[in-house]
Parts: C-alpha cells; sequence; structure tokens
C-alpha cells in the first residue's frame, strides 16, 4: 500500500470514502468539490441579496438547504462509484471491523454536532419561545436529551450499515 498525501487523506474523510480511490474518483469528486462550492457562494450572493432586499433573514435557511442537499449527493455520488464498500480477504475481516468501526464514530460525531445545531437553529427561529419554553429548560433538558437520543440512534444504524459494507473477495 502507497502513502497517501495529506491532499487525499482529506478527501477520504471529508468524503467518507473506504474504498479503492483511483484517478477517475478522484477526478469526479474534485469537479464535485468544485461544484459545490460555486452552489455555495452563488446560494451565498443571492440569500444575501434576498434579505436585503425583503428585509428577512433567509441566508440560515438557504446555507442550511444547500448544505443538506449537498450531502445527499456526495451520498449518492460515492455510492455510485462504490467507494463506500470495503473489499477484504476472510484474514482481515478484524481489521476491517475496527476500520468500519472508526468510520461509524465519525458519522456519530456528525449526527450529534448536526443535531447540536439544528436544536440551536430552531431557538433562533423563536420556534420553542412561542410554546413558552424557557431557555433555561430548553437548553438545559430539550437540547441535551435530542443529541443523546439522535446520537445514540444513530450510531446502532450506522454501525448496521457499515458492517454490511464490508465485503469479501
Amino acid at each position: 500500500m502507497k502513502k497517501e498525501n495529506l491532499h487525499i487523506r482529506a478527501i477520504r474523510y471529508f468524503y467518507d470514502i473506504v474504498g479503492e480511490l483511483d484517478e477517475v474518483s478522484y477526478a469526479t469528486l474534485t469537479n464535485f468539490g468544485n461544484n459545490m462550492y460555486m452552489l455555495f457562494m452563488t446560494v451565498t450572493l443571492v440569500s444575501f441579496l434576498v434579505s436585503f432586499a425583503l428585509g428577512e433573514d433567509v441566508m440560515g435557511i438557504s446555507l442550511f438547504l444547500t448544505l443538506v442537499y449537498s450531502q445527499f449527493k456526495q451520498d449518492a455520488i460515492i455510492k455510485q462509484m462504490g467507494l463506500d464498500k470495503l473489499f477484504v480477504a476472510k484474514a482481515d475481516v478484524k481489521l476491517a471491523r475496527k476500520k468500519m468501526m472508526k468510520r461509524t464514530l465519525f458519522q456519530t460525531l456528525q449526527i450529534a454536532v448536526y443535531s447540536l445545531l439544528v436544536s440551536i437553529c430552531l431557538w433562533q427561529s423563536q420556534i420553542p419561545q412561542e410554546s413558552g419554553t424557557s431557555a433555561a429548560e430548553y437548553f438545559q433538558f430539550v437540547t441535551p436529551m435530542t443529541v443523546v437520543l439522535l446520537t445514540l440512534v444513530g450510531f446502532l444504524s450506522f454501525n448496521i450499515v457499515n458492517r454490511k459494507k464490508i465485503k469479501l473477495i
């Protein structure tokens, strides 16, 4: 196995790739990254102009929806190229399970951060305040319980899915 440079390792972690990354896959992912950068810049500019024209803040929701779209598109591209599967020999199954557990923990960390950010966005949008929820109640009880529950469910589901992605040669 040849040593990967920092850029390739960053692409592997950012796109959550466990399979072999050849030149075609690398070029496809680079093109996707460039397209998503352009999409984010366009959405940022348009959101700013709309916010300025309407006097309403639409920047946060626009960028959040763009992030969600890019994540779904990223998943589709990774699955289409087969980079989410790990092909191993029978002797290397234990090592593959360890690698997939690291992947599961990384994905679980992402879910925890996303659920925390969604909780903060809900508070900023004034939705909990309309039902009479205080800040102390929301951030000391509702937010931690939501984050813990979603993180636990995310860990269990990612663990099951990632173990199924180990394919024997």
